[in-house]
């Protein structure tokens, strides 16, 4: 059992002192019961029950390899009324780096990479007049090397956005809903929770570059402008001694950061991964290759995550994909609390999701 006293005045507890504690614990696996107890001079009695509930559901969906169990409901979403090829938006006009689970990359001129992804890498940056930098920080979760959090410096300022679909600036939540463009405070960029992936659009404050987030395990960065400026694994493998652009320990001084640069896919082609052949992007296969590696059976999670990445990469560069998305439930909300609760905690923010009807 975890016992945590915290004082908070907000109701949305992204802030208490043992967020980085119990994000570590679950990504272990090996929690049986959590306990929680708050301080607000009463005002958070009804509060603890909906931090209980989220809690219990992020440790169901870490330590078993089947979907959360919540109480069904017919006012959820369903995953079919995600964007179908008939109804995709236009191909983006820039070049589009993918960064996958067990440290595969896809970079902007479309080569397949794969990398050892200990720490904190840099992912793309600039360092011209306007210089802007994006960093990845990587972690073991449920037993797969995935994209924890995504960290953006533009004009001085940063804000990083982690497992959850949480957004972190200067060390608080920024709050937002679902379907809205929510502009960031100080640095010229846009952020929207749509159809399951968290954009970051920094174009309005003159940075060439949006970021797609699925909130638990990969994202997509689509580069507008390139120059002779241009570093990071989504532009090149190599410079100087830093084989993979891999920075210093992250939060964890214990932490090994020493770069690999020999890394070696997993031999076996499994039969799982051949719908991920020929669908707009040679790395989703490979980064299923890595999920199922030596024998490790990946989750319904990890598996609906790599759909949902087939769906977006094939949107953004003009392919066509109509294939129902593996491994994720029927009722989007389903997907959206789940995603919720394997990151720091903090009130939903769906629309046609009412928390109530997924109570257990």
């Amino acid at each position: 059992m975890i016992k945590a006293v915290v004082s908070t005045q907000s109701t949305g507890f992204a802030n208490n002192k043992v967020c980085k504690l119990w994000h570590d614990v679950v990504a272990s696996g090996k929690i049986a019961y959590a306990q929680f107890a708050f301080w607000d001079n009463g005002r958070n009695a009804l509060r603890q029950l909906d931090m209980e509930f989220r809690m219990l559901t992020t440790e169901t969906a870490t330590t078993t390899q089947q979907p959360i169990t919540l109480a069904a409901t017919t006012e959820g979403g369903q995953l079919d009324n995600l964007e179908l090829a008939s109804e995709m938006p236009p191909a983006s006009e820039g070049d589009v780096c993918s960064v996958y689970p067990g440290g595969v990359v896809d970079n902007v001129h479309k080569e397949s990479e794969h990398y050892d992804m200990n720490c904190y890498h840099v992912l793309a940056a600039s360092f011209g007049t306007n210089p802007w930098f994006i960093y990845g920080a990587y972690d073991d979760f449920d037993d797969k090397k995935s994209c924890r959090a995504l960290s953006v410096y533009v004009g001085g300022r940063g804000f990083e956005i982690s497992r959850g679909w949480m957004i972190n600036m200067d060390g608080h939540k920024e709050l937002y809903q679902e379907g809205d463009v929510h502009e960031l405070p100080d640095v010229g960029c846009t952020a929207q929770l749509k159809n399951l992936y968290l954009s970051v659009d920094c174009r309005p404050g003159g940075y060439p570059f949006v970021l797609h987030y699925d909130g638990y395990m990969l994202a997509h960065i689509e580069v507008f402008s390139k120059s002779p400026d241009n570093f990071g694994l989504c532009f090149e493998n190599s410079r100087g001694k830093r084989i993979n652009w891999q920075l210093h320990k992250q939060d964890r001084p214990d932490r090994d950061c020493t770069i690999q640069p020999d890394i070696t896919d997993c031999a076996a082609q499994v039969p799982q991964c051949a719908e991920f052949e020929n669908a707009c992007d040679a790395s989703l296969a490979r980064a299923c290759n890595e999920l199922y590696c030596e024998g490790k059976e990946p989750t319904p999670e990890q598996i609906c995550s790599l759909s949902q990445a087939r769906r977006k990469k094939c949107q953004l560069t003009g392919g066509q994909v109509n294939a129902e998305p593996t491994g994720c439930p029927d009722d989007m909300c389903l997907r959206k609390f789940f995603i919720l609760g394997v990151g720091c905690p903090q009130d939903p923010f769906f629309t046609g999701c009412p928390i109530e009807n997924y109570l257990a």
